[in-house]
């Protein structure tokens, strides 16, 4: 099943096993990138913050790949009208609460070039 919420250069594919994963294909040119990516992703797994979980990064023929865990879920822009205003506050509380802790490691490897 491919997923279409993928970037412009990636493609986005959800295996078919008991267990659900993402492989995040991209053009072997961003390998730098997604290898920081993938690196970052290491480091904020650590958290215990529900993220999407970096199983293997690797390179086949002229593509790079990261496979991560799958969390199950709907965009929050589609899904977000639908709850109160204070459920909505606390959602944003949350989302707050996991940046802070995400900002309070020191994460070497950022760099505006991962963006």
């Amino acid at each position: 099943m491919l997923i279409q919420r993928a970037c412009a250069a990636d493609r986005e594919q959800n295996t078919d096993l008991n267990k659900k994963y993402i492989l995040r294909i991209s053009d072997n040119s961003l390998y730098d990138k997604r290898f920081r990516q993938y690196n970052l992703l290491k480091e904020v797994s650590n958290f215990k913050i529900n993220c999407p979980k970096p199983i293997e990064f690797g390179q086949f023929k002229d593509k790079v790949y990261i496979l991560l865990t799958y969390l199950d879920g709907k965009p929050a822009e589609n899904e977000i009208s639908k709850f109160t205003d204070i459920e909505q506050y606390k959602l944003g509380l949350e989302a707050g609460n996991i940046l802070k802790i995400i900002h309070s490691y020191n994460l070497h490897i950022i760099n505006r070039k991962y963006f």
